[in-house]
């Protein structure tokens, strides 16, 4: 055998160009498995939109619930109230006792509101001055308990509004979360508009949140006369619209529900007067 045979058998043959019809040949046979099922991406559903940040009155309230002493006499625990106070009108981030007054299903027990700069006035500068010892022994006694002192952030409609109510209504309640603190006032603020507001007897209302737990929540209204919210509201038209309104908000945000309130009652007086009458004696608010 020559040697170009050889060569030229032992030589691969180049392939046949592929043509277009190779091509879709192809591809024809590659779809002949049915294609994988396409899922569209999903459109993501916007968040709500977030009610703003609640916007607060600048200066700091003092919130205080506690049981005056009568263990001496209903004077000489005013004397010592009064004395206290004076001192504390002393310190330039004091502002003054925005509110006081006295239980009405509890009559020992007092409700007072103190104004202060900021938080930090009261708990650093007044209670680390030399003015606090002066006002501690000028009060000491005063109260037959502790009680519990707080401090408040109140809305722009602050507690001071309401000095000229005959009685307030405090309304204590916990959230089941701080955060939605902004969230619950947008939705509870204009059915206390609607409901509350226009009631006859009613003297405005004020809401607040505590510093020292965001989770906790005072309101505060005012009344004319206790039977004014506890009757004429209560009892009134309108009452049954402002519960179907106010329940799912108050399930919502709020720990207990609707049971989740606790609500006293106390007639307002001046500054230091917040001590129940002795017996015999006519009483805080009574003609």
């Amino acid at each position: 055998m020559s040697l170009s045979r050889t060569l030229f058998r032992g030589t691969p043959r180049p392939a046949p160009p592929r043509t277009l019809q190779h091509r879709d040949a192809r591809m024809s046979t590659s779809r002949a498995h049915p294609p994988f099922p396409f899922t569209p991406a999903s459109t993501p559903t916007p968040a709500p939109p977030q009610p703003p940040a609640p916007q607060f009155l600048p200066t700091c309230y003092e919130h205080i619930l506690a049981r005056p002493s009568l263990s001496t006499s209903r004077p000489a625990t005013l004397t010592k109230l009064k004395a206290g106070l004076a001192i504390q009108a002393e310190h330039p981030d004091f502002l003054g006792c925005v509110l006081e007054g006295v239980g009405v299903e509890d009559e020992g027990l007092a409700l007072r509101i103190l104004e202060w700069t900021s938080l930090e006035g009261h708990m650093h500068s007044f209670r680390g001055g030399p003015l606090y010892p002066r006002f501690l022994a000028a009060r000491q006694g005063a109260y037959a308990d502790a009680g519990t002192m707080t401090h408040v952030r109140f809305l722009p409609r602050g507690p001071g509004g309401l000095s000229q109510a005959a009685v307030l209504e405090h309304m204590h309640l916990a959230l089941l979360s701080p955060s939605s603190f902004a969230e619950f006032c947008a939705r509870l603020l204009p059915l206390l508009d609607k409901y509350v507001a226009p009631s006859p007897g009613s003297a405005g209302f004020s809401l607040g949140q505590q510093i020292e737990d965001p989770s906790q929540v005072i309101i505060l209204f005012g009344w004319q006369r206790v039977e004014d919210h506890t009757v004429g509201f209560r009892q009134g038209e309108a009452f049954g619209d402002w519960s179907s309104a106010v329940g799912p908000v108050l399930e919502r945000f709020v720990k207990g529900g609707l049971g989740g309130m606790e609500i006293r009652h106390f007639r307002t007086c001046a500054a230091g007067e917040g001590v129940r009458a002795d017996e015999g004696e006519e009483g805080i608010g009574e003609e």
